[in-house]
């Protein structure tokens, strides 16, 4: 049992909650290793496999899209990779969109307040 990780152990060093861990293993993305105690453990392995899966949370993949990441071979990881790049493209377009509405509306403001003071 040696070079087990705790669940504290995991969580500290990628500044995870337990239970940001706990629900990974609902999920089935991550995979404690049973021990006698009822305590949860983490193989090396387990905890690189841990530090992708922050990786792919910080690129915005849905949990859906994170299960096919462990065992997939290299052809299908550059695919999710480039179809999440063009969904984060997406995005950003679409917070572009929104920001240029913003400022619209806030220029429109800005022009009801000088005709309202100068209505006064």
């Amino acid at each position: 049992m040696e070079n087990l990780a705790t669940i504290g152990e995991l969580a500290g060093k990628y500044d995870l909650t337990h239970r940001a861990v706990r629900f990974w293993e609902q999920k089935g993305l991550v995979r404690p290793v049973p021990t006698d105690s009822h305590r949860r453990h983490y193989t090396p392995s387990e905890v690189a496999h841990v530090g992708e899966l922050v990786r792919l949370k910080k690129c915005l993949f849905s949990l859906h899209s994170m299960k096919f990441w462990r065992g997939a071979g290299l052809s299908v990881k550059r695919k999710l990779l480039e179809q999440q790049r063009a969904e984060n493209n997406r995005k950003i377009s679409e917070l572009n969109q929104a920001q240029d509405e913003v400022s619209k509306m806030l220029v429109e403001i800005s022009q009801q307040e000088v005709t309202s003071r100068l209505a006064r």
